[in-house]
């Protein structure tokens, strides 16, 4: 006979901690992945997000309750323009509806893009500043973990909509951890980067996400 030992849970199977960090919170990235575009058995459309695992590096507080806790969150992909899609016109697309050469075209990962003022845009701005804005930082699918993977910001943290508990990042509250170093131009001179964003849409969390985000975590 084998002997079956009784152990703990490991933390990174725990579930999602559900957290109220209005002031602003240090994150770290622990884990990226990766999720395609595919249609549900349902039909509908279920469109590419970078899903990322953040820890608490820091809450913000004396106390320090929150840190080391840990979350999902989820970061959409945009349709190119030229698909000529609007934002409300994929919220009730359908399989069903639509032709094998439109779905082909939703299904192509390369016809979808990070786009300007959306909440993944605005986190890559804070962790590269003008090197993302200026398209000298690649966003290269198959090395996610080395563009997201150990890096540290700070952002807003609320709970999660919907009924899977869990939290979020404020999509408009990413701040750097490390301020830029400002150019000696004068004040005149001096570049501001815009922090405008546009809301995101969440979407419901998958279960065969979560567990590929947390295999990641190894």
């Amino acid at each position: 006979m084998v002997a079956i030992r009784r152990t703990q849970g490991s933390d990174d199977f725990a579930p999602d901690a559900v957290l109220d960090l209005p002031h602003g919170a240090e994150l770290e990235t622990r884990a990226a992945k990766f999720f395609p575009p595919k249609f549900g058995d349902d039909g509908s459309l279920w469109k590419p997000v970078v899903s990322l695992r953040l820890r608490v590096a820091d809450d913000g507080t004396e106390e320090g309750e929150d840190d080391g806790k840990e979350f999902l969150d989820r970061f959409e992909l945009k349709p190119d323009s030229a698909l000529g899609y609007k934002p409300e016109d994929l919220k009730t697309l359908n399989r069903a509806n639509i032709t094998e050469a439109q779905a082909e075209a939703l299904l192509d990962v390369g016809n979808w893009t990070v786009r300007d003022e959306t909440k993944i845009d605005n986190m890559l701005i804070c962790l590269f500043g003008r090197k993302w804005l200026k398209g000298e930082v690649e966003f290269d699918l198959e090395h996610l973990e080395d563009l997201f993977v150990g890096k540290r910001f700070i952002a807003k943290v609320s709970k999660r909509n919907g009924k899977k508990p869990g939290s979020i990042c404020g999509w408009d509250s990413f701040v750097s951890v490390e301020r830029p170093k400002k150019n000696k131009k004068g004040a005149e001179g001096t570049d501001v980067d815009s922090d405008t964003a546009r809301e995101l849409d969440e979407l419901p969390m998958a279960p065969e996400e979560e567990a590929a985000i947390k295999q990641a975590l190894g």
